[in-house]
């Protein structure tokens, strides 16, 4: 079984709050860069993916767990799993670690879209194939 998907992301100090934290709102962001890697590693291009004229994949749920704080300077790994998949959505979660140790969980729920009709459409059969072989080689759980 190949090793679930993994990418680097070094927190910045644009990151950070006064506290020298990262402000809690922009694991979003990485956690979308992060997302991007990973859409390219199922082996869509971007174009295929972000620009596609019949569907859209928007966000339907975010959350995020935060464990121990993220701090700039440092790289963590993230890992992408793939929990969940039903007809027209499915799931990815991160998990940010440093050192072995969690700092945080980003869960999110994306949707297809038919772009035209503006309404949810089922997830296509390319797409399904290869998430559901990542999801597959990887485990359904988190």
């Amino acid at each position: 079984m190949a090793a679930p998907f993994h990418a680097s992301v070094r927190i910045r100090f644009e990151h950070a709050d006064p506290e020298g934290i990262m402000f809690f709102g922009n694991i979003y962001g990485i956690a979308h860069e992060v997302y991007e890697q990973f859409v390219e590693h199922l082996g869509f291009t971007y174009k295929d993916w972000f620009l596609n004229k019949t569907w859209g994949v928007p966000l339907r749920k975010s959350e995020c767990l935060y464990s121990a704080p993220l701090l700039p300077g440092q790289t963590y790994d993230v890992k992408v799993t793939v929990p969940q998949i039903s007809d027209s959505s499915f799931g990815t979660h991160y998990i940010f670690a440093l050192n072995g140790k969690t700092h945080a969980e980003v869960t999110l729920a994306h949707v297809f879209v038919d772009r035209n009709a503006r309404s949810k459409t089922a997830i296509p059969s390319e797409i399904r194939g290869r998430l559901e072989t990542y999801q597959r080689e990887h485990g359904l759980t988190k």
